[in-house]
């Protein structure tokens, strides 16, 4: 209750700061007015042009400038700001990551599907995006789409509780800029986007570099007392991306390498010596045909090549079984996958557009082994030393199997008059290791007026198990079936000139979700569907600009149920408890005269069961100058009232005193400042 008193205070106490306020001049630091955001068009819900108003889905859209004005560069922050979903730092063997649960999942990542400009981001390896894609930059992002439900119906696996498309600039957007910037903690951060156009020719390019030192921490808990619990958390990397088309003939690519060492890298075992690297490269051709004044074809062939290596502390050394020094595990990764799709947009009459076509993805695992400096599989202990860290060849961590799926999916949007439209869709995948499944979705629309519009929504969705979970060397069990999904969506949309307001009840049955289970000798996991989940909540949105000078976001999510079946050991948290049962978030934007841009935005969580920490409230600030209409100059604070707070781990990272260790630090206040130069 506190949480929903807090959404109306916030929105309440702005309202009577505007009114105070001076009424100003309409200013073009934020781009666009509510009612042009408003009639931003997306894609992702049913893969033909509407607004957020008219999407047969639970939809969200961040724009290029919104995203600036908060001062937002990586995805895993962006995705606190949208209704339904809160994002949760982990770490594993493949290193430290943010993950998104959306309504409640606890699939830690790996049941939302990540696309980039409609090409598919996950891998089939884990069925997670940021396995190697764990730093999603902003700088050159154009507008993010996200569906909150179910997307399988025209996506397929992995499209179960959530679906992202990044967008990004294309020469069409006439985006030239540098950025440069610096903070705290050795940070900096160089990035810059060109575009060029010449008749049916277009040609964009970014690049973006980063390196951040990170902050220190001390008392985290330590294995092996190799820091006495004191660690940072370092990141660099840089990507790069090209553009070019002709006429409706484009082709990309996206190259990424990050890096981060030293912290927590996988339970617990902290050493100045612990280092992960991903690395992937992105290929996609494109090409949309206009067969017809009804008929419209798209064409996309992609291809993905995508890397993990790394190694952290995994024992102590000058003992037995390990006599020479620390030994240190890790992964040495290869997944690449290539993918075709072509579907078509057919105006069949007035009052029917259809939507149908096909694709297939094929993807499989060059190397999947354990790299470390000893021998760990060679027989009994004491261990052969290897001097270096070497991959262990005769050991894959998954067999080598190889992933086929095609699909097949049909929607028709059929418009019944001028207030009732239905939207009917069906899929169907043929998965080669798990056999088929088909994913069928209905949307009915209700325009009453042309402030009001009604939706009631019911989906399926499903996610195929990984690779990891069917074949993996030690405990793999390949008789696992998808873990199926169930929705009713109830959504209510208030629309006028300033002001925004929706509405969501939601309901989600969850079938034969994956967990694993002790087997009979109680020392080792075996992978089943033994588990259920059932979530029902409600979800506010708003957006109001009482002023051209002031723009106010805010959102509220309370779960009104949250329960899994799978029973858990004593001391161990149940999924649900990993996350808050009621949450919000706000972003609160004031520009003054032609100059000055002043956005503060923040998360509001309440406690989680499993975590020992009071309800979090992290705020941030972002202010920027326009030196002049092409210079800007900005400064941005983050957890300003430096908010001491944890997340929770996906597993166990030891224990302390006989109590399991979950806890995870975040980052405190930190900032840096910059400049942008527009060209």
């Amino acid at each position: 209750m506190k949480m929903l008193v807090l959404f109306v205070l916030i929105t309440l106490s702005l309202s009577v700061n505007t009114v105070l306020s001076k009424e100003r001049p309409e200013v073009d630091l934020l781009n666009m007015t509510l009612e042009q955001l408003m009639e931003v068009k997306i894609t992702i819900a049913s893969k033909t042009e509407g607004t957020v108003t008219q999407a047969p889905s639970s939809v969200t859209v961040f724009t290029r400038s919104q995203i600036e004005a908060m001062g937002i560069t990586e995805l895993g922050e962006l995705l606190n700001y949208m209704a339904g979903t809160q994002v949760l730092f982990d770490v594993a063997s493949i290193g430290s990551t943010n993950n998104a649960s959306v309504r409640g999942s606890v699939g830690f990542g790996n049941d939302v599907l990540y696309l980039f400009n409609g090409q598919r981001l996950n891998n089939y390896h884990s069925n997670s995006a940021n396995m190697i894609y764990r730093r999603l930059s902003l700088h050159n992002v154009e507008k993010i789409e996200v569906i909150r439900g179910p997307g399988s119906a025209l996506y397929g696996s992995t499209a179960f509780s959530g679906v992202v498309n990044i967008i990004t600039t294309d020469a069409s957007h006439q985006r030239n800029d540098v950025t440069l910037e610096t903070g705290e903690n050795h940070s900096y951060r160089a990035a810059a986007n060109f575009s060029y156009n010449v008749g049916k020719w277009g040609i964009a390019t970014s690049a973006q570099v980063m390196s951040d030192e990170g902050q220190a921490y001390s008392g985290l808990y330590d294995r092996f007392n190799r820091t006495e619990g004191n660690a940072r958390d370092p990141r660099h990397g840089h990507d790069l991306m090209l553009t070019a088309h002709y006429g409706n003939l484009q082709f990309s690519v996206l190259s990424t390498l990050y890096k981060t060492e030293d912290y927590y890298l996988f339970r617990g075992g902290l050493s100045p010596r612990n280092d992960l690297e991903t690395e992937s490269t992105l290929l996609a051709l494109n090409y949309q045909h206009e067969i017809s004044a009804s008929l419209t074809g798209h064409y996309r062939l992609g291809m993905q090549q995508g890397t993990v290596e790394g190694v952290v502390l995994n024992g102590l050394g000058r003992s037995i079984p390990f006599p020479q020094e620390d030994a240190f595990i890790g992964p040495n990764f290869e997944q690449q996958m290539r993918n075709g799709e072509a579907y078509w947009i057919w105006q069949v009459h007035p009052a029917h557009t259809l939507t149908f076509g096909f694709n297939r993805e094929k993807a499989d695992t060059p190397r999947a082994y354990t790299q470390a400096n000893y021998d760990i599989f060679a027989g009994r202990p004491p261990f052969p030393y290897l001097t270096t860290v070497t991959p262990l060849l005769s050991r894959r961590l998954v067999t080598d199997e190889k992933v086929v799926i095609n699909g097949l999916f049909a929607q028709d949007e059929w418009r019944i008059n001028d207030a009732w439209y239905l939207t009917a869709g069906l899929r169907y995948d043929d998965y080669n290791l798990v056999g088929s499944v088909f994913s069928p979705k209905t949307a009915l629309m209700y325009h009453a007026n042309e402030q009001n519009t009604v939706k009631l929504l019911y989906g399926q969705a499903f996610n195929s198990p990984s690779l990891s979970v069917l074949y993996n060397t030690t405990n793999g069990n390949p008789t696992i079936q998808p873990t199926k999904l169930r929705t009713w969506e109830l959504i209510w949309w208030y629309e006028q000139n300033h002001f925004r307001n929706g509405i969501t009840l939601f309901y989600n049955e969850i079938n034969d979700a994956i967990a694993w289970v002790s087997m009979k000798d109680k020392a080792s996991l075996i992978a089943m569907n033994a588990d259920e989940q059932t979530t029902s909540g409600l979800e506010l949105e708003t957006t109001w600009q009482p002023t051209s000078a002031w723009q106010i976001n805010a959102n509220y999510t309370q779960f009104f149920k949250n329960d899994t079946s799978f029973p858990v050991a004593n001391g161990t948290p149940r999924p649900e408890d990993w996350l808050s049962n009621r949450f919000g978030s706000f972003s609160v934007n004031y520009q003054y005269d032609d100059q000055w841009n002043f956005n503060f935005n923040g998360i509001i969580h309440t406690a989680a069961k499993a975590l020992s920490q009071d309800p979090i409230s992290v705020f941030n600030l972002m202010s920027s100058y326009h030196y002049t209409p092409k210079l800007e100059l900005f400064v941005n604070v983050k957890n300003v009232l430096n908010e001491n707070y944890n997340s929770i781990a996906s597993g166990s990272l030891g224990t302390v005193n006989g109590n399991a260790v979950y806890e995870l630090p975040r980052r405190g206040r930190w900032f840096y400042l910059g400049l942008k130069y527009s060209f």
